[in-house]
């Protein structure tokens, strides 16, 4: 068996646990000089998730993998959507440049930006990719430009609600509800566009309920 069905095997033994790359080739006996590339080569497998985070083994807040199963992590709704909304108006990314720079599989990623396609602010077309300047399927976010507006929430069971709103050229704003773990790590552990829009007149309003 090879180092990556080892860690394969094992990961999947613990679905649903981040590991750190130091625990999980301590555990596997691995050498240690491996550790990267086997990391980098599951982050680009279907079932696998890797960002930073929290190893379940030392506790340390530090780049960690998991197997969640083949079906898109939960999180990556809002950081791709905080990605290309964050970038200069007309900044067109390709599906592999947002998997490169969040960090997730391509599939995940795609998976997402397919998500998108009813929220008329997304534009996908063939086009050049601002980064790699391939010309290739992009996805580019018809926004105002301005970063997008974080408003605190409240707590159901240690969870943290919160609004990610951004602002459409219309005037109106789309809301992101971002939902936080109780472990309180940064980054976004679920998050869903909502299908609705408010009125400039109302945003402030509006922003004040969360």
């Amino acid at each position: 068996m090879t180092e990556q069905e080892r860690a394969e095997t094992f990961l999947h033994e613990h679905s649903g646990l981040f590991f750190c790359g130091a625990c999980l080739v301590r555990d596997l006996d691995i050498p240690e000089a491996n550790r990267r590339d086997l990391l980098w080569r599951l982050r680009t497998l279907p079932a696998y998730e890797m960002h930073v985070g929290q190893c379940v083994r030392c506790r340390r807040g530090k780049r960690v993998v998991r197997h969640v199963g083949g079906v898109c992590v939960p999180w990556l709704t809002g950081a791709v959507v905080a990605l290309l909304v964050g970038n200069k108006a007309g900044t067109s990314l390709c599906d592999a440049c947002v998997a490169f720079t969040t960090e997730c599989s391509l599939a995940d990623v795609r998976h997402v930006l397919d998500t998108l396609t009813p929220f008329a602010e997304f534009r996908r077309s063939e086009a050049m990719c601002a980064v790699c300047c391939g010309i290739k399927k992009v996805t580019e976010a018809r926004v105002d430009g301005r970063a997008p507006c974080a408003t605190g929430g409240p707590r159901y069971r240690g969870w943290h609600i919160k609004m990610l709103s951004y602002r459409l050229t219309s005037g109106r704003w789309r809301p992101l509800v971002v939902m936080k773990a109780p472990r309180g790590g940064d980054t976004p552990d679920a998050a869903s566009l909502i299908q609705v829009w408010v009125p400039e007149t109302l945003a402030g309003d509006f922003r004040k309920v969360w």
